[in-house]
């Protein structure tokens, strides 16, 4: 009997002792995929945050050394890009490039030099948040060379009104929102083209300030879209979905312009005090010009 009792202890000590470590092997193995989960939901992590979280200052002169700049950096001081540039050399897959000057510095001078920074149809291409007491300058580039911003959801923004001064000789391709998105205190926007963006090719918004030998063709919204006053524009709106060329606001000088089939009016204008001078639209499906008394256009 006692040996019989003894059999049978053993057995269900044997039996808890199983018990027991099977209950370790599947504690270990909740904490292995929780370790792998993590290890993967970190991964994913990484790759979906924006480029920005892990950008670094660039620029020509960062305290008397140049640091190339790479998408998602911030450019801190005057640049000129040069060929092996990580933004220029790649695609970016969220911001290209932030403006953002000294609170000391008169401006900031961004060249392209006829490069291109390219996209994957997120973030900003060139975005403008300061360009000292003066503005930014961004320039495409010199003697017929011509930078690109291409495939970014905008291609250049600026939100504050006294960021840029200046923005020459670039061209704002298939973004899949604006072109050119500025509001202006004064800005002077010259040879700029806006090609195939989804929406707006250039919207401004602001006052003051000189758009000169624009071009904004087949864009998904109208070629140039103004909310802004005290504008002098000179452009030209080709074969855009929307209008040519519209203007809200009051007292834009619109002269020497052209607005050639574009799938509404060649220009719209809605606001007091233009001046349409010179201006010639052909083959646009809803009319040359319009003239609305009051409203916002959409």
């Amino acid at each position: 009997m006692c040996g019989h009792t003894k059999d049978v202890f053993v057995a269900s000590g044997d039996a808890s002792s199983a018990l027991r470590l099977r209950r370790r092997i599947q504690s270990r193995s909740r904490n292995s995929f929780a370790r792998v989960g993590f290890v993967l939901f970190v991964g994913w992590l990484v790759f979906l945050l924006p480029a920005r979280s892990f950008a670094k200052e660039c620029g020509d002169d960062i305290g008397g050394h140049r640091i190339a700049c790479d998408c998602g950096d911030t450019v801190v001081s005057n640049t000129t890009l040069r060929p092996n540039d990580p933004i220029v050399a790649g695609r970016c897959r969220g911001d290209g490039l932030e403006i953002e000057a000294d609170d000391m510095a008169e401006t900031l001078v961004l060249e392209l030099d006829g490069r291109a920074i390219v996209g994957s149809g997120s973030g900003v291409g060139i975005e403008i948040e300061s360009g000292g007491s003066e503005g930014a300058v961004v320039i495409g580039g010199h003697d017929g060379e011509r930078g690109q911003v291409v495939a970014f959801n905008i291609g250049v923004r600026a939100r504050n009104p006294r960021a840029i001064r200046r923005i020459q000789s670039l061209d704002l391709k298939g973004n899949r929102h604006e072109g050119l998105w500025l509001r202006t205190n004064g800005t002077m926007v010259i040879d700029v083209r806006a090609v195939r963006n989804s929406s707006d090719g250039l919207r401004v918004m602001g006052r003051g300030g000189r758009l000169i030998g624009i071009e904004a063709r087949e864009n998904g919204g109208s070629g140039l879209r103004s909310y802004a006053y005290d504008l002098i524009i000179d452009a030209r709106a080709v074969g855009n979905k929307l209008h040519g060329i519209a203007l809200s606001g009051y007292r834009n000088e619109l002269g020497d312009s052209v607005a050639e089939d574009n799938g509404g009016y060649g220009v719209i204008v809605t606001g007091n005090g233009h001046d349409l001078t010179g201006v010639v639209a052909s083959g646009n499906r809803l009319g040359a010009v319009k003239r609305r008394q009051g409203g916002i256009l959409r």
